[in-house]
């Protein structure tokens, strides 16, 4: 998860080899105004969000025995989201 998108990596995993299943990508725009702001937008939050609970949802439907959720941090200024 990045301020851009969100990734999904289906693998099988032997060790230290990755064998990608599937992999897909959903341009979510997180980051989206948070330059002017210093804050995440509430509706780029819960665009997120969905976006990994939909692959989230797809990793258990293809019996994930591991789902983890990884981000980036763009920058450390931003702390807070806004309370609307």
């Amino acid at each position: 998860m990045g301020s851009n998108s969100v990734k999904l990596l289906l693998a099988e995993v032997t060790g230290r080899h990755v064998e990608p299943l599937v992999e897909k990508s959903e341009q979510t725009r997180l980051g989206d105004g948070s330059f002017e702001t210093n804050q995440l937008q509430l509706a780029a939050i819960a665009h997120t969000a969905r976006a990994v609970a939909e692959f989230a949802k797809e990793a258990r439907a293809a019996k994930a025995t591991a789902i983890r959720v990884i981000a980036n941090q763009r920058r450390a200024a931003m702390r807070s989201i806004p309370r609307n």
